[in-house]
């Protein structure tokens, strides 16, 4: 229980449900304010620190720092993104998970929590963030999954790790190899979603004669058998037809 990418509600849990026009209106949404917060940022050597993180819209980019007033320890671009998983999937939670004999264990108050777990993915390194509650998980998953989804909507043949505007350049320290992770289908999703946009499909669409995919209430992107693999939400709870 608590592994892998799908998150559910904790029973008595209210479950919030976003319209469909909220739904598809992603550039509206994602141009809401992500409120920046303290977070637990799990390290490459099994330990985690506390970080402030906070959105930077003019960056278009994750930022990570000591304290509010402090310089940026961090930046990484929506363009490097790959996945955003929430749960365990990546070899630095699954190395904080279980940390190797010789590594030094975590101290007492940073105990691995696989529901408050949010990791951002690139091609060379994972941002693996542990929220300090329930609701500002679902925040964060909810709100960064949203904005990658409409910068691939304004930017649908941007390649990763090559910004195409001024700003957006990464700075963080590359993991080793056997650190990182090769998740990307929130990328080929999204990809996907912008080719079944055209205007053709959606002629088709609105015409009937094309089933529309099942998408998730919360975060917009298509539902599997067993609820949304992004954000967590339950199937029964978030699906829409469009």
């Amino acid at each position: 229980k608590g592994r892998g990418s799908n998150v559910r509600n904790r029973p008595g849990e209210a479950v919030t449900v976003t319209s469909s026009a909220e739904v598809m209106a992603t550039v509206a949404t994602a141009s809401t304010p992500l409120e920046a917060a303290f977070f637990l940022k799990w390290c490459r050597n099994g330990r985690a620190k506390r970080r402030y993180v906070e959105f930077d819209d003019g960056l278009k980019a994750i930022v990570w720092k000591d304290h509010a007033a402090a310089k940026n320890a961090g930046v990484f671009p929506l363009s490097n993104i790959q996945d955003i998983c929430v749960g365990i999937v990546t070899p630095v939670t699954r190395q904080a998970e279980t940390p190797p004999v010789l590594c030094c264990r975590p101290k007492s108050g940073q105990r691995l929590d696989p529901n408050l777990l949010i990791s951002i993915i690139a091609e060379d390194r994972t941002l693996d963030l542990q929220a300090l509650s329930l609701q500002q998980h679902q925040r964060w998953a909810d709100g960064l999954i949203r904005r990658f989804r409409s910068h691939m909507e304004t930017s649908p043949s941007e390649v990763p790790g090559q910004p195409g505007q001024p700003g957006q350049v990464a700075s963080y320290r590359p993991y080793p190899q056997r650190l990182r992770s090769d998740r990307c289908e929130l990328r080929l999703t999204c990809e996907r979603l912008h080719s079944m946009t055209s205007f053709s499909t959606t002629v088709q669409v609105m015409q009937g004669s094309v089933a529309g995919p099942k998408l998730c209430h919360s975060c917009g992107l298509p539902l599997s058998s067993s609820g949304c693999t992004h954000c967590g939400a339950p199937p029964g709870e978030a699906m829409l037809t469009t």
